[in-house]
C-alpha cells in the first residue's frame, strides 16, 4: 500500500512556484485532462499536479508509459 506521500510527490513532475503549476494544470484542462489541479506539496518545497484529493491514480508517467506507483518506487529502489 502506498503512503501519502508516495501519492502526493513520488515521481511527479515539480515546479518551483504554485503560479506555475497552475498555469500548467489550466493548459492541461483545456487539452481533455479533466480534474488537474495545481497544490504546494506538504513533503517538499514544489508544487505538482493532480487530480483532486482522494481521487489519486496511483500511475507514474515514464518514457515507456504510466506504470503503477508501487512499480515505480520498487524500480527506483533497486
Amino acid at each position: 500500500m502506498a503512503h501519502e506521500r508516495d501519492v502526493s510527490c513520488t515521481g511527479k513532475r515539480w515546479w518551483f512556484s504554485y503560479a506555475e503549476a497552475k498555469r500548467e494544470a489550466s493548459r492541461l484542462r483545456r487539452t481533455g485532462h479533466t480534474g488537474m489541479r495545481a497544490y504546494r506539496c506538504r513533503y517538499c518545497p514544489h508544487a505538482h499536479i493532480g487530480g483532486r484529493p482522494g481521487h489519486a491514480s496511483y500511475l507514474r508517467q515514464t518514457r515507456t508509459g504510466p506504470v503503477p506507483l508501487h512499480q515505480y518506487i520498487q524500480e527506483r529502489s533497486a
